[in-house]
């Protein structure tokens, strides 16, 4: 009996092995006459790679990658030690090999075991010279002159038909393979079809009716809530292509836009995570004017304890206290007040000063970037101070009145000259200051025009508020 069960056992126990390795995965590299030793296996993770695996060269150039858990389905590289890489899909079946020379990856690839990966080469095969063409061609187009335009013309009409019949070749595949990997792929990566405008609209209408049909049907073939799109390289493209490219680049558009990506996916946890961070880096690296507000946005509507588990407490609290910093200096807010000291030891508040608008100016006469922006300021001042404009300059060097003085006194600034001598405020804080010069501009109710731009783009945006101005 006691040999029936330890047969038992050890059956069950083979049986139990057997199973988890058909249901993991093992994917075999033959990369002819390489040096390597090693080789990476790489995977996206939105706009991100990173390595899942590291195996040593068998010899001649064998790798073989293999686990007894399947790998999350995506496109995945086979990288090589000097960096160099091939692309290959990771299907449902992931029991497959691929062989390649060490100099031509691509173009020299063969696939054993995965229809999925001979359709993916197929495509590559067809696709890449037409594309190293088409960046030949576009290259020649950049090189004319602007009297080249029938030149210009024809090879565009040339570009145009190289991606048709990419683009066709894609459908053409959806067609006859719409259950395949790739055909997910090649469908998450088209662009909504817009259909013609109604013809009671004029022209400027139709080209808004048109516009927002491409908006509100961007993602009609990218379901956001699949975890599979995360590990190719389209769920980083279509969302950073809708958010920067295809939205109107305000605060207000963008944090509609991000509100219905982050509805979208909110029932894949792995998805949301990539888009919350996305979204708020995004907006806190934007060079765009007001896009600090969808940074404070995201921060108080996605991130918190019960919201972001996967966040560190750290975390957490330096993007609240980042946010709270930037809520108070958001565009269309009503500037913090100050409290400063004149050349003469008189006080002067911020919200004391009154004019049609106030340029408020931090700066400090050590700066060299100051000493080269302030005569601009000046030269435009003195154009606009006949005009309802005033400019409260905030010296932020405490320590050196009298070499502030001096510098005043010497190019002549006679605007409102105020620093902290009597430290009343803290307005490194209250405006974030992390450079000098800085520049706000505000309305006669004391509220955020703009902020954070040179006495060039200042001029512009005066002259732009001063005509609406004028017409209203």
């Amino acid at each position: 009996m006691r040999k029936i069960i330890l047969f038992v056992i050890i059956i069950a126990s083979l049986f139990s092995t057997k199973i988890l390795f058909s249901q993991g995965y093992k994917i075999k590299v033959q990369l002819q006459n390489t040096p390597d030793s090693i080789m990476y296996l790489v995977n996206y993770n939105g706009d991100k790679q990173y390595i899942k695996d590291t195996v040593p060269n068998h010899g001649n150039g064998v790798f073989v990658f293999e686990g007894e858990k399947k790998l999350p389905q995506g496109i995945y590289l086979a990288v090589r030690q000097d960096k160099n890489y091939f692309e290959f899909l990771v299907p449902e079946d992931q029991k497959f090999s691929l062989t390649t020379s060490y100099d031509n990856m691509v173009e020299e690839m063969k696939v054993k075991g995965s229809e999925e990966n001979s359709h993916f080469y197929d495509f590559l095969h067809y696709s890449s010279p037409k594309n190293q063409k088409v960046v030949e061609l576009q290259k020649e187009i950049e090189g004319l002159s602007v009297n080249d335009s029938i030149k210009k013309e024809q090879l565009q009409n040339k570009v145009d038909s190289l991606n048709k019949l990419i683009t066709s070749y894609k459908q053409n595949y959806i067609k006859n393979n719409p259950e395949s990997f790739m055909a997910q792929i090649y469908q998450a990566s088209r662009d909504p079809e817009v259909p013609d405008a109604p013809e009671d609209l004029n022209e400027e209408e139709k080209k808004e009716w048109q516009y927002n049909y491409f908006v509100n049907h961007y993602f009609d073939n990218l379901d956001l809530s699949s975890e599979v799109m995360l590990h190719t390289p389209v769920l980083h493209q279509r969302i950073s292509n809708f958010i920067n490219n295809v939205v109107i680049q305000d605060p207000d558009s963008i944090i509609r836009a991000a509100d219905r990506i982050m509805n979208m996916a909110k029932d894949n946890e792995k998805v949301t995570r990539y888009l919350t961070w996305y979204l708020t880096y995004n907006a806190e690296q934007s060079d765009i004017m007001g896009m600090d507000k969808v940074f404070v946005h995201m921060a108080d509507n996605y991130f918190g304890k019960e919201k972001t588990p996967w966040v560190s407490k750290k975390v957490l609290k330096n993007i609240k206290k980042r946010a709270d910093k930037l809520r108070n200096i958001l565009i269309g807010k009503k500037a913090p007040n100050m409290l400063l000291t004149d050349t003469s030891g008189n006080p002067v508040a911020l919200h004391s000063v009154e004019s049609k608008y106030l340029v408020l100016y931090f700066w400090e006469p050590d700066c060299g970037h100051c000493k080269r922006q302030t005569p601009k300021l000046k030269r435009l001042y003195e154009d606009v101070k006949d005009k309802g404009v005033k400019v409260y300059a905030a010296c932020i060097d405490r320590k050196n009145p009298g070499k502030w003085k001096k510098y005043i006194k010497k190019n002549n600034l006679e605007w409102i000259n105020v620093y902290d001598g009597k430290q009343w405020t803290s307005f490194h804080n209250l405006y974030d200051l992390i450079a000098t010069p800085t520049i706000f501009l505000l309305d006669e109710d004391k509220k955020i025009l703009a902020k954070r731009i040179n006495p060039n783009q200042l001029r512009k945006f005066l002259e732009r508020e001063m005509e609406e101005d004028k017409n209203e």
